[in-house]
């Protein structure tokens, strides 16, 4: 390498360090003669305002929904215990929900806006010596609540059904409501049971059908009493004094009326007419 080769060598060795230098922070080292190399280019500073047109659009986060408590679910056959039953109807379990028992209606016991009605209290105590305090199971038709919020249910208790026990025993009346019949018929003879061995509801004699009495007839009116007729008598026979029937107690005898007269004719004065007496003789005309 020549001469003129090593300096140019040299210059860019000091140029490479005096770059390193300021890129440290290290001063710029003078250059031979006392002189500061020119500074470096730098590049202009970032934008800090957003250019015009361009806005920030938020990001919505979705979170997870909060867990809330949901009421239990009633298909099929689900397990519940009771708290206190209401009437021969209606109960009350846990978790604050009332039942109605299906396929029935006992007479009202005085709670749920029902006033006692002759039986219900036979029908609740009745009711509550079966469910009251005890596991249950409900089993669900085709509706799951009705329009008064009560959950319409089969209930059993240690596999009896307490809607069959109670039409049976005379404390309910059949009451099927559509679309609820999945046991209509077995309910129906459990009611039929009851009536022929009179009991509960059906302990007194059954009303016998009555027929529709037929109008009374109107009351005749009375006769008008008949007059005989009177013989009209022969013109060459001398006529019996005619005696003219009285009238009925309470009627008036008709007054006759009086015959008409015939007027008698008048000539206009001056017609020179002479009217003749009697027993004088009249001219032949």
């Amino acid at each position: 390498m020549g001469t003129v080769g090593l300096r140019i060598w040299a210059a860019l060795g000091g140029l490479g360090l005096l770059t390193l230098a300021a890129a440290c922070g290290f001063p710029p080292a003078l250059l031979p003669g006392g002189e500061r190399p020119a500074p470096l280019p730098t590049l202009p500073p970032p934008r800090r305002t957003p250019l015009p047109g361009i806005t920030a659009t938020p990001v919505a986060i979705a979170l997870p929904p909060s867990p809330t408590p949901t009421p239990p679910v009633f298909i099929g056959h689900q397990r519940a215990r009771v708290l206190r039953v209401w009437d021969g109807q209606s109960f009350l379990i846990e978790g604050g929900l009332t039942v109605r028992l299906l396929g029935l209606e006992a007479p009202g016991a005085g709670v749920l806006g029902r006033p006692l009605a002759p039986g219900g209290r036979e029908a609740a105590l009745r009711a509550q010596e079966l469910l009251e305090g005890k596991e249950v199971d409900l089993e669900q038709d085709s509706t799951y609540v009705d329009g008064n919020g009560q959950l319409p249910r089969y209930v059993y208790v240690d596999g009896v059904m307490v809607n069959r026990e109670l039409l049976a025993a005379g404390l309910a009346r059949l009451a099927v409501q559509p679309p609820d019949t999945r046991y209509q018929e077995l309910l129906r003879e459990a009611e039929r049971e009851a009536r022929e061995a009179r009991r509960g509801l059906w302990a007194g004699p059954l009303p016998t059908p009555t027929r529709p009495r037929a109008p009374a007839p109107a009351p005749a009116r009375p006769a008008a009493p008949t007059v005989p007729p009177t013989a009209i008598p022969r013109f060459d026979s001398q006529q019996a004094p005619v005696t003219r029937p009285s009238a009925p107690p309470g009627l008036s005898a008709p007054t006759p009326a009086p015959a008409p007269t015939a007027p008698v004719p008048t000539r206009a004065p001056g017609a020179g007419v002479a009217i003749p007496s009697f027993g004088t003789v009249q001219p032949a005309r």
